[in-house]
């Protein structure tokens, strides 16, 4: 299935892109270059598997300076082990960045003060989503599935392709309906290790959790109906005795909420941009054929210059 827009979580793509080159490149000053050789084959490669003819592609930035800020003051250990990215990815997104605003006309791109690409994805689509159109959004990331409905899937990058979840498949996965309460709720109880937050009640059985999730709609409604859900007490004894912990949980897997306005004055439109490529190209030190719009505006100049000579063979008298 092909569809009118992608929406790319741009952390999570070049962080593959990455770390592949991590391991094959030999020389550590050829990282960056290697990585975004590899990141626009990728990207190729998803463009002719997914995007009408004429599509738009959305890429979504984390803040790579700050956007841990918001939360932390939530919890302070947010994220506290998580691995920092290293410099050479940093410097990479903001290339990427400055790469794809020049690349092409039908590329869109964000990148909000202290926020997450997760935070971006469900503002965004309610501003662009229409009726008769299809989106696919490229993330692993359990909290892009809260965007997930009839007309919206999400690709997850497992071995070495993708997958297609959608509503049904992501019920066939989960036992229940990608609302954003319900993997609100989910999260609350199961934690995310990758962002550094601990399980909300720890051991309690999947069959119980969905019972939870089936039941309640909210965090709220589950303390009010906690009773009445058929769980046994000692679960219902801890769930109280980690009440605190699960509310934490809750507000830090929430989406922050963005204002319309903002979100709007920080979608820029990308426009190919030949001569800023071609510098761009140059300062990185791409290969000559890495983009070959630009070999056939700029083409090389001959190598022959004023002291070439042509060798005439001497006459006789």
């Amino acid at each position: 299935m092909k569809y009118n827009s992608l929406i790319i979580d741009t952390f999570n793509f070049s962080s593959r892109a990455y770390h592949v080159c991590l391991t094959n490149t030999k020389l550590k000053e050829d990282l960056v270059k290697d990585t975004i050789v590899l990141f626009f084959r990728m990207l190729k490669k998803v463009e002719n598997n997914f995007l009408l003819p004429g599509g738009k592609v959305y890429f979504l930035f984390d803040n790579s300076t700050s956007i841990e800020d918001r939360r932390k003051e939530i919890d302070p250990s947010y994220k506290s082990t998580r691995r920092k990215k290293d410099e050479a990815f940093i410097r990479l997104v903001d290339i990427l960045q400055l790469v794809l605003a020049s690349y092409k006309d039908n590329y869109f791109y964000i990148r909000m003060e202290n926020l997450e690409a997760d935070d971006l994805v469900y503002p965004l689509l309610s501003i662009i989503e229409k009726e008769d159109e299809n989106y696919l959004l490229i993330s692993n990331d359990l909290d892009w599935s809260r965007c997930i409905t009839e007309n919206t899937h999400q690709a997850i990058y497992s071995g070495k392709d993708y997958t297609i979840r959608t509503i049904t498949k992501f019920k066939e996965k989960f036992g229940f309906s990608p609302l954003k309460n319900n993997i609100q709720l989910y999260k609350s109880f199961r934690g995310d290790e990758i962002d550094s937050i601990p399980k909300g009640v720890s051991g309690i059985k999947t069959t119980d959790l969905l019972k939870i999730i089936q039941s309640c709609s909210s965090l709220k409604e589950l303390y009010k109906s906690l009773d009445t859900i058929d769980i046994s007490n000692t679960w219902k004894n801890k769930i109280r005795e980690n009440w605190a912990r699960l509310s934490l949980n809750y507000r830090l897997v929430d989406f922050i909420k963005i204002e319309e306005s903002d979100l709007k004055e920080s979608l820029y439109e990308s426009s190919f941009n030949a001569l800023a490529l071609k510098v761009l190209y140059g300062s990185i030190g791409l290969p000559d054929n890495f983009d070959v719009r630009i070999e056939q505006l700029y083409p090389k100049k001959s190598n022959k210059n004023f002291f070439n000579y042509e060798k005439i063979p001497r006459q006789g008298y």
